[in-house]
């Protein structure tokens, strides 16, 4: 055994004879050098020989390398822990393994990610035409930008588009962006490129041939009119098809239908495009023109007049003789009156009773027969407006009550009940206070400062059916008096728990302090139910964010109310089911209208119940996409694009919940619109069960990107009173009082265009109830409100219809006299539009809203 020992120790000096002194550390301490604030120089205090020598980093951010002295560009900033591995070496035997950290901290990190979309030529125009998109990462205009499109050309354009001369085949292209400084000089360590592969195919047989017949109407209706009928080759329902006229009008109907306003000589022509199966446009495309000539019938001189005259013999001028006036006019003509209150004649010369006073817009319509009796295109049309007043007697009695605020909340708070005889809510009102103040609301409230003695006037004068006051007015005062009230050291409050394992069943404890057993309790839970439990416990039916309100009224030792009044709130969440999915899409777009780019549109998600863990994906409408949060996209082209957001819900573990996806889209249109051609107006509907309810309506021949109303009354000398503002589109307005109205629609076409149109409204009847018909917040997301003033204390009834009609949600609180707010919880609704109708006693009141 020894004699082996001595063969061994001998054989490992003969090696090297350093075999212990090897054992020793490797040193593997390093320097650190940060180059332009994103890259990393690691130098080694020991290289050693590269045949005996291993280095190994971790640069701290998933990145390794086995080279001696390294450098590393980092993507984001940070600071990252930096390790170096070194391993030596001896006639293939680990010696020494050591390693060292350090950390490097970067500030200027490169981001740039170089990707972009490809898309076909699909106009037909041309197969071998490509369309590139740059949907870089981190990319600016003034980086440096290279294409190469794989047939050997280049393009340094940001969205370049290309065709492809050669054979159809396989093509590479790459893009390739190197990152500028501010100075403008490139940035070698922050490089970014990316390939992708395209097929380009040579284009089908084209068998397509265009072809069509056209006969002119023989009905004489209008003589200007001609049927075309579709007889090509090769065409299928599928195809893309264009008809011109030839007097700047076009069609996209197989077998159109058009009218010539004026005799001339018109080339028709009509072009067609080849799709494939799947819709998308092919370069097989044909056309054929052909030209027809269109000679007018005999000149129309029939001009539609008319005169009134009222004939009436009481002191209400309501009955009218209308006389025809017109030239040209024959008795065999075919004759229309339309009287503007929803009645009509066919009588030359009519008499027509108006039943209401107002202003009415009454129409003339003639239309020629021909010798065979037969209508031609000669038409004559003349309208004028005619104002009918009826009078009333005056038998107006000024009266009212008044009564001390009983329920404690301030003791000089009193309530004035208009109890007159003969008042209409169209009437002039004013209330005087007796302490400087007035009031013009037909059951007011009142606070005063001090106490004290006060004489109070109410005086109502009469107005016609016109909205003009008359000489019929009548006045009544009273006196009241007041003392100021103890000081009141009640102060409510309570504290709420949830139950972990129910989470819809609430604990609510009252933590009130100058509470007493004889005190009056009130809960209010925000779902419409209540209770006057000392401490109760609430199980709500859904899932939503609830007001939560103690109100506390004080009680003296005989039982009856006094003046203080303490109330808290507060706001409690209820958990929805985990199962449920109540994700709801939405975005908005603003232009930019001050950006450098002519087509540059921000895009923001709005959606409800949405996690930035969820998968989303943008489809802007011309082709390209984006998964951004709230990204930002340059159009190319002009036109209507549709926006379209899908966001998909991810569970616990990041999968994909494909049941719980939803999807939202709009409409914009890009870059096409000019101020001096756009044009709008806006149309009118009146409410079935309130005609004072008007529903609005923009028209426009471009696209609008923001609406603003506003409806100023008008008085008959011509003033105006206080205008009321809704930057809202296509809104809804309940007229409380009569009157004419001067509604303006103030509408953004394009960026600093503003287009205005104006129209006046007449309302002859006052709106029956007395709450505010507008639902607030508008949009809203979790709750709905309304205001009602009440005269006594009364149950106050929410219901809320969605846009079929159809009753989705009812709410019902105890209402007080004086100010009330009604609020109905709306969180679990599908977005959309709905309705709300407010009802307290014989009062109804409505009101439109959009759930987000």
């Amino acid at each position: 055994m020894k004699k082996i020992y001595l063969i061994i120790l001998i054989f490992f000096a003969f090696l090297g004879g350093d075999l212990f002194a090897q054992t020793l550390s490797c040193n593997p301490q390093f320097g650190i050098n940060v180059q332009n604030g994103n890259t990393g120089v690691f130098t080694p205090i020991t290289v050693g020989d590269a045949t005996n020598t291993l280095h190994t980093w971790y640069f701290g951010d998933g990145a390794t390398s086995s080279n001696t002295t390294p450098s590393h560009l980092y993507q984001t900033n940070g600071t990252f822990t930096v390790k170096h591995i070194l391993k030596r070496y001896q006639n293939g035997a680990v010696v020494c393994n050591d390693s060292a950290t350090a950390t490097i901290t970067i500030q200027n990190a490169c981001t740039l990610q170089a990707s972009f979309n490809v898309s076909h030529d699909t106009l037909g125009t041309g197969p071998n035409v490509y369309y590139f998109s740059n949907t870089s990462i981190g990319f600016n205009a003034t980086d440096s930008i290279r294409w190469s499109f794989g047939d050997g050309t280049f393009s340094n354009a940001i969205n370049p588009t290309h065709t492809y001369t050669a054979a159809a085949g396989t093509y590479t292209v790459c893009l390739r962006i190197i990152k500028r400084n501010t100075a403008g000089t490139p940035q070698t360590n922050c490089i970014s490129d990316v390939c992708k592969t395209i097929q380009y195919n040579s284009p089908t047989s084209c068998a397509l041939q265009a072809a069509f017949n056209s006969y002119h109407d023989t009905l004489g209706l209008a003589n200007g009119m001609y049927y075309f009928n579709n007889i090509s080759v090769g065409y299928s329902t599928t195809d893309s098809i264009r008809w011109s006229f030839g007097d700047g009008t076009f069609s996209n109907q197989p077998n159109p239908t058009h009218t010539y306003s004026t005799a001339g000589t018109y080339n028709v022509c009509l072009r067609i495009i080849k799709r494939t199966p799947n819709g998308t446009l092919t370069n097989c495309i044909s056309d054929v023109c052909h030209t027809i000539t269109f000679v007018a019938t005999n000149a129309c001189t029939l001009v539609a007049n008319f005169s009134s005259t009222s004939v009436s013999t009481g002191a209400s001028p309501n009955v009218y003789q209308f006389t025809n006036t017109s030239t040209g006019f024959s008795a065999t003509d075919s004759i229309r009156w339309n009287f503007g209150d929803g009645t009509f004649s066919n009588q030359i010369n009519p008499i027509h009773t108006y039943l209401n006073a107002g202003t009415y817009n009454v129409c003339l319509r003639i239309i020629k027969r021909n010798p065979n009796g037969i209508l031609t295109n000669c038409v004559g049309e003349k309208c004028q407006n005619l104002t009918v007043v009826i009078n009333t007697p005056c038998t107006i009695q000024a009266s009212f009550n008044s009564y001390h605020d009983t329920l404690g909340l301030a003791n000089n708070v009193y309530y004035f009940s208009n109890t007159s005889i003969g008042y209409s809510t169209t009437d002039s009102i004013r209330w005087s206070f007796g302490d400087g103040t007035f009031s013009n609301q037909s059951n007011p409230t009142h606070t005063y400062a001090t106490a004290g003695t006060y004489t109070v006037c109410l005086r109502i004068i009469k107005r016609n059916s016109l909205g003009g006051l008359t000489n019929c007015s009548s006045d009544v005062c009273r006196t009241i008096s007041f003392t100021s009230a103890p000081p009141c050291t009640l102060v409510a409050n309570f504290t709420s728990v949830s139950n972990s394992s129910t989470p819809n069943i609430y604990q609510f404890t009252n933590t009130s302090t100058g509470l007493l057993p004889t005190d009056s309790i009130r809960w209010s839970f925000g779902d419409g139910t209540f209770s006057n439990q000392v401490s109760p416990s609430h199980t709500y039916s859904t899932a939503g964010t609830y007001n939560v309100c103690l109100r506390i009224l004080k009680r003296t030792t005989a039982g009856t109310a006094n003046n203080c009044v303490s109330e808290k709130c507060q706001t409690i969440v209820v958990s929805p089911s985990t199962n449920a999915c109540n994700l709801q899409v939405y975005f908005t777009v603003t232009y930019d209208s001050i950006g450098v780019a002519a087509n540059v549109y921000h895009f923001t998600n709005a959606s409800v119940n949405a996690s930035p863990t969820d998968s989303i994906r943008w489809s802007f409408g011309d082709g390209t996409f984006s998964n951004a949060q709230n990204p930002n996209h340059i159009y190319t082209t002009v036109g209507p694009k549709t926006v379209c957001l899908v966001i998909i819900k991810r569970g616990a573990n990041g999968q994909l919940i494909t049941s719980c996806a939803r999807e939202y889209c709009k409409t914009i249109n890009v870059g096409s619109t000019t101020c001096s051609v756009a044009q709008v107006s806006f149309n009118t509907t009146q409410g079935t069960a309130n005609p004072n309810l008007y529903y609005f309506n923009a028209v426009s021949n471009v696209s609008i990107i923001h609406q603003v109303w506003k409806i100023t009354r008008v008085t008959a000398a011509g003033t105006t009173g206080n205008t009321i503002t809704i930057n809202q589109n296509n809104p809804n307005y309940l007229f409380s009082d009569t009157g004419t109205y001067r509604v303006c629609l103030f509408a953004t076409v394009a960026p600093n265009c503003v287009k205005e149109f104006c129209r006046y409204i007449t309302i002859s009847s006052p709106n029956p109830g007395n709450c505010v018909a507008l639902a607030y917040p508008n949009p809203t997301q979790t709750n709905i409100s309304a205001n009602v003033v009440l005269g006594i204390a009364q149950p106050i009834t929410m219901r809320i219809y969605n846009s079929l009609n159809v009753l989705v949600k009812t709410t019902t609180t105890s209402g007080v006299i004086g100010f009330n707010t009604i609020t109905s919880y709306v969180g679990n609704l599908p977005a959309g539009i709905y309705f709300m109708k407010v009802t307290h006693g014989n009062d109804i009141c409505t009101g439109q809203f959009i759930k987000l």
